[in-house]
């Protein structure tokens, strides 16, 4: 199987340079130091299990493989430290009687990605053999290339052994036999192919709880749960078929109702060359379990870098992080074997937690807002999340409890409700200076009316009286003073009625639309008939508004789209269409049309796309429209493109419609 060169350089680099003295991989980068916390606690699993566990890079192809990380039990098992292993292929503890057909097995299924279980002799460091269990699987990058593989290592030598002594037992003396069958420290047992027990040692009795008169000629399923009952007669099956001894773990039931996990190894018992039976030795494995569970525990646990604890399920605190004797004050041997009612504040009642758990029971996890309890008995609030792991079975072995210290927090949301106070009141002053200004605005807009309808007098009386009298750039002037004292007036007239929306409308009454539409078609009817534009609509509904403020939406609507006409006869169609939330108002043209980079500048006040002397106008329209759809709490926009004409859609709430009759 070919590596990716950059995985390879990667393997090689951390194997040369990116080690500590016991063989892990120092964090080189920002997201290793990120994760480098949770590694190393997960590494503490790994130098304290009763496993040798092993991994090395995934090259294959020779030198083959390179040993980048070994643990303590490793070391205790095959005399090697890290430092004589690390960088050196595995064929280092291979020897003289090492099964070379199982490293061809081995080597199919890593080449393919598979996982391999095995057994084979080794050598120690110092020559001497032993019989090792591999349990070896690929480990994969996020993009699912094999980049490490793993390998978990026991020593089955006394298995060995003890397989060897009851051969030899049986060979020499059935007494001898029977002390052996009797005093083992594992399961012994022998069973026809109907999978009725014909004998048991006294460890099995021990172990399962039942008596030896109810084990013997009773069946496996006395004390094999159903769940695992398939798996039993799968096995007697391939071994009746193929005649090869099987190994396989399973669970079996005590009689006072315990799961005990075992692996058993069986195989036929011939009488007169035909299988009459099986016979098997079965270990107890509940602490390799639990260092399987500790993984686990470790994998859930080290997902964020929060305050952690670990309980087992009975809610005993066997694990607490650095970052929970920083928030708490309890240091790891005050909280472990203690119960996390330690940390209780007395703030919450029974139905708190009871909601609590009765939510870790239904989804496996909880969430949620708590305030505890310090050593030096300050309270302060927590983010807490608190997460069931199960085993295989689904069965709740721990609970993982991630929270946060969320002080600072609260401190800044009660800083922020006196700020929201504060800012009401500076809003209510902004109001009332805003109505202030807008009375001034509207006051100054109504007095300077006076001089320009004087000085527009003024003007048609010269123009009447002396126009003859004359030259051209004096008769030019004169025009250009009475053009720009009507412009005047407009924009005043355009700034009047803008401050004047500005004003809170805080209520609305039930209007037709249909009848909105044809006051603001009136209103235009000179416009209409001088350009021959055809005015058309589909039904309107009947809302809650200001008549007067969207009569003057619909009259600058339409009226733009009569200004900015093509050559083509003007055509304005105005529709309604309802969504869940609000009425969508259409109004569309074939005019001129309007470059989509403008789309968003011509609602704002005084933005002109055209030069008075080629439209006239002020440039307070488009805004005055945006202005009343904002009072009526919705939203305007246009699509358009040049030469293609425009749709300017407005929203009005539908909370504050009445559906027609």
């Amino acid at each position: 199987m070919a590596m990716r060169d950059e995985a390879e350089s990667k393997s090689e680099h951390e194997s040369q340079s990116s080690r500590d003295g016991s063989g892990w991989i120092k964090p080189q980068s920002e997201e290793q130091r990120r994760f480098f916390p949770p590694l190393q606690l997960l590494e503490s699993v790994f130098q304290n299990t009763n496993n040798s566990i092993l991994i090395t890079t995934a090259q294959l192809a020779p030198p083959g493989p390179e040993i980048v990380y070994v643990n303590p039990y490793f070391t205790a098992m095959t005399g090697y430290a890290p430092d004589e292993v690390i960088g050196k292929t595995p064929r280092i503890l291979q020897g003289p009687k090492t099964d070379r057909k199982v490293l061809e097995r081995l080597r199919h299924n890593l080449s393919n990605g598979k996982c391999f279980v095995g057994q084979a002799i080794n050598y120690r460091k110092d020559g001497s053999e032993f019989h090792m269990e591999w349990r070896i699987a690929p480990i994969r990058a996020a993009d699912g290339e094999i980049t490490h593989f793993v390998a978990v290592q026991n020593d089955v030598s006394e298995f060995k052994a003890a397989e060897a002594s009851s051969r030899a037992a049986l060979l020499e003396s059935q007494a001898r036999y029977d002390e052996l069958f009797e005093h083992a420290n594992d399961i012994i047992f022998t069973a026809d192919l109907e999978k009725r027990f014909t004998s048991i040692n006294e460890t099995t009795v021990d172990i399962t709880g039942f008596t030896r008169d109810e084990l013997l000629g009773a069946e496996v399923s006395l004390i094999v749960p159903p769940e695992h009952l398939d798996k039993v007669r799968e096995m007697l099956r391939s071994k009746v078929q193929t005649g090869k001894p099987t190994t396989y773990e399973i669970e079996i039931l005590t009689k006072d109702g315990k799961y005990v996990p075992i692996e058993v190894s069986s195989r036929l018992i011939y009488e007169n060359g035909e299988p009459a039976g099986i016979q098997g030795i079965a270990r107890d494995i509940t602490e390799r379990k639990q260092s399987d569970a500790a993984l686990r525990i470790a994998a859930a646990t080290f997902k964020t870098h929060e305050c952690i604890m670990v309980t087992d399920e009975r809610g005993t605190i066997l694990r607490v992080n650095e970052r929970f004797t920083e928030i708490t004050g309890y240091s790891a041997a005050e909280a472990v074997g203690m119960n996390p009612r330690i940390l209780k504040s007395g703030r919450h009642g029974k139905e708190f937690y009871r909601q609590m758990w009765a939510a870790i029971k239904d989804k496996g996890f909880w969430e949620g807002e708590v305030w505890n309890r310090r050593k030096n008995r300050e309270v302060f609030p927590q983010h807490l999340t608190i997460t069931a792991v199960q085993d295989e079975s689904r069965r709740t072995t721990h609970y993982v409890a991630i929270a946060q210290d969320i002080t600072v927090r609260k401190r800044a949301e009660q800083q922020l409700l006196v700020a929201n106070e504060s800012l009401r009141h500076s809003h209510a002053e902004l109001e009332r200076r805003n109505l202030e200004l807008q009375q001034m605005t509207y006051a100054a807009s109504h007095d300077l009316q006076e001089p320009l309808r004087s000085i527009s007098s003024y003007s048609q009386l010269v123009d009447r009286g002396y126009r003859d009298s004359l030259d051209d750039e004096g008769r030019s002037w004169l025009d250009a003073i009475v053009r720009n004292t009507k412009r005047m007036q407009a924009l005043i007239q355009d700034l009047r009625a803008y401050t004047v929306l500005d004003a809170p409308c805080h209520s609305f009454d039930a209007i037709d639309l249909e009848k909105v539409l044809a006051d603001a078609v009136a209103n235009l009817t000179s416009s209409i008939q001088d350009s021959g534009a055809e005015v058309t609509f589909d039904p309107l509904p009947i809302i809650k508004g200001n008549p007067s403020q969207l009569v003057q939406l619909f009259q600058n609507l339409i009226g733009n789209a009569i200004k900015y006409r093509s050559k083509e006869t003007p055509k304005v169609h105005i529709s309604a269409e309802q969504d869940d939330e609000s009425w969508i108002i259409s109004v569309s043209d074939n005019g001129i049309g309007i470059e989509t980079k403008h789309h968003d500048t011509i609602f704002e006040i005084f933005r002109r796309l055209h030069h008075r002397h080629e439209q006239p106008g002020t440039g307070i329209g488009l805004a005055i429209c945006r202005r009343v759809v904002q009072q009526h709490h919705g939203n305007i926009s246009v699509d358009s493109a040049v030469n293609q004409g425009s749709t300017f859609r407005f929203t009005i709430p539908i909370e504050q419609e009445e559906v027609r009759a």
